[in-house]
């Protein structure tokens, strides 16, 4: 019961995404799309907008909240449905995480910093 990036589907959907396309393995292509409709399923949608409530420990799994911060919440969940839709339109991500181990080569580079 957890959505999130840290121990959930989403953190499980950014590896299989990232393996898909460093294998070229449409296996890997499959459960990606399951994860995500999966994720989306889980999604809570109302007029206060979506969200995904979820179990955040495994001691507690009956205190729910949703959050929105990237480990446990609606950041990390929307980086990874970003970066999964990138790679089944064949681009590269817009956004990317400075730590990222599956560096790609992004369209536009960054500006160097220059000192005084």
């Amino acid at each position: 019961n957890n959505s999130g990036q840290c121990c959930g589907s989403a953190g499980v959907g950014e590896f299989i995404t990232n393996a898909a396309e460093i294998w070229n393995a449409t296996v890997y292509e499959g459960l990606a799309d399951r994860l995500v409709r999966d994720v989306i399923k889980n999604a809570t949608r109302d007029e206060q907008g979506t969200r995904w409530i979820h179990a955040e420990h495994r001691v507690r799994p009956a205190q729910l909240a949703a959050q929105t911060g990237y480990s446990q919440g609606a950041a990390g969940i929307g980086l990874w449905l970003h970066h999964w839709l990138a790679f089944r339109e064949r681009r590269k991500p817009v956004i990317q995480m400075l730590d990222d181990p599956f560096v790609r080569q992004l369209k536009v580079q960054p500006t160097s910093m220059q000192s005084n």
